[in-house]
């Protein structure tokens, strides 16, 4: 984003965004989808996956005190990076298929609603670490230089060896049109129903402000208002202290406002480069030229 991006207009129709989900999703009273500012960590707790590599989830803890469904957040932001489409992976080796990913980076542009609601993360990285022994948790941040930020992904592939009985799936429209993801797909890793991100957008006819249509990774833009829904995980990592690392796991994105995108991208077709000015060039002086810029012989005989 640039100068021609209208943070000011942009930060005022997240902070309506929050409000509206926060309201919405607490008349729903779903204790397994909330939106994150208004979480209640202490409801929650940490349960093993059954995974061949250990992979955690939290949920909400039931009357028999279990865990029977993995928790869900939303939570809206301004996107500020995004990798929602393979790129220039055709020199990738095989064995780096597992690592390709799409995601995003939201950011609140200083609202204090989005970085209140990005601190309850913190809570739930605390309530890991509660749970795993001393110092095996790596740390977590939401800091990206001074912005507050919020980054989800999910990769478009599952290790066989981690579920045998995986059964792949074909890749939604418009996430992988050239083809490029096919070729990582075999005895190794599959596409699931995991490794899938809906893409939506919110369409206001006036009347129904929640209506929603299916959209693609290609609607996406830099500076739109946007809508995740995610979960959040902890794995262990292949690095040589062996830790364990909480993530946020992208499952949905929805497009909410795009008109800010929109006109950052018109102001940068429409701005006018304005010339720049002549460089003064100094004349050099002609020594058989006089004091009144007559030369020739006249000058010359003075000589």
């Amino acid at each position: 984003m640039n100068a021609l991006y209208n943070k000011t207009e942009a930060r005022a129709k997240l902070d309506t965004a929050i409000e509206q989900s926060k309201t919405f999703l607490l008349a729903r009273k779903d204790v397994a989808v909330q939106h994150l500012s208004t979480l209640d960590v202490e409801r929650l707790a940490v349960q093993p996956t059954g995974r061949v590599n250990p992979v955690w989830q939290i949920g909400p803890v039931s009357e028999a005190g279990e865990v029977e469904e993995e928790f869900a957040f939303h939570m809206q932001g301004i996107l500020v990076k995004s990798s929602l489409t393979p790129g220039a992976i055709e020199r990738l080796p095989i064995d780096r298929g597992i690592n390709t990913s799409q995601g995003v980076t939201l950011i609140g542009l200083g609202s204090p609603l989005f970085s209140e609601a990005v601190g309850k993360l913190h809570e739930i990285h605390a309530l890991y670490c509660r749970y795993f022994p001393p110092n095996s948790m790596s740390k977590w941040t939401d800091a990206d230089s001074t912005e507050t930020t919020l980054k989800a992904s999910n990769r478009f592939f599952t290790s066989v060896e981690d579920e045998p009985d995986a059964v792949s799936i074909n890749f939604s429209t418009g996430v992988d049109p050239l083809h490029k993801l096919d070729r990582f797909i075999g005895d190794e890793l599959v596409h699931t129903s995991a490794n899938v991100v809906r893409y939506r957008k919110r369409i206001n006819n006036g009347e129904e402000a929640n209506t929603l249509e299916v959209a693609y990774p290609g609607t996406f833009r830099i500076g739109d208002v946007v809508e995740i829904d995610a979960s959040v995980i902890a794995f262990k990592t292949s690095n040589r202290q062996n830790e364990i690392k909480m993530h946020c796991n992208l499952n949905g994105l929805t497009l909410l406002d795009a008109t800010f995108s929109k006109a950052m991208e018109e102001g940068k077709r429409n701005a006018v480069v304005a010339p720049a000015p002549a460089k003064a060039t100094l004349r050099r002086k002609n020594p058989y030229e006089d004091e009144d810029g007559q030369g020739g012989k006249r000058a010359r005989d003075k000589a």
